[in-house]
């Protein structure tokens, strides 16, 4: 055997869960939303609502070349979709939450979508006016590597206006 040869494209991550509603603490429910991130192999508690403030935890083999699914829209009997955050326990120190990927971190990132959040940051930063709280500067950008062609022409046409001074 040789080292060289070997590739590790999956990691063992624990991951919690934000936002389940009453009618999904059931394992099985749980495994299924965890299986929005990666392949789920264990979930604790197994069988029984959780009686700690942790809550439920699922095992899943996670991509290490793909982003990390950072939730999913799951359905409600009374209240519709709802969003289930995903947290991921233990991470290692070089994940970028920029891009939401292993490997590397926010500030050697060189996927488009830091350099998308660069560009919206100077933007901003040059405005003297300063944004409201439903600007998309107030809000984390979250692109896979194909929406980032559709943001582009879009970023290119930001213009910034200025109030003349009284």
């Amino acid at each position: 055997m040789v080292a060289a040869n070997i590739t590790f494209d999956r990691l063992p991550l624990w991951l919690s869960f934000k936002g389940l509603e009453l009618e999904h603490l059931n394992s099985e429910t749980v495994k299924l939303i965890g299986e929005a991130a990666a392949s789920v192999t264990s979930v604790l508690p197994r069988g029984v609502i959780p009686r700690s403030a942790e809550g439920f935890r699922a095992q899943v083999q996670v991509n290490v070349n793909e982003p990390l699914v950072q939730g999913q829209f799951v359905n409600t009997l009374a209240n519709g979709d709802i969003w289930v955050a995903f947290k991921y326990n233990n991470l290692p120190s070089l994940f970028c939450t920029l891009c939401h990927r292993l490997g590397h971190d926010r500030h050697h990132c060189t996927f488009p979508v830091a350099i998308a959040q660069n560009h919206l940051n100077q933007t901003v930063h040059q405005s003297s006016v300063l944004p409201s709280p439903d600007s998309p500067a107030n809000k984390q950008m979250i692109l896979w590597p194909h929406e980032f062609n559709q943001l582009q022409p879009q970023a290119t046409q930001v213009q910034v206006t200025r109030e003349p001074s009284k």
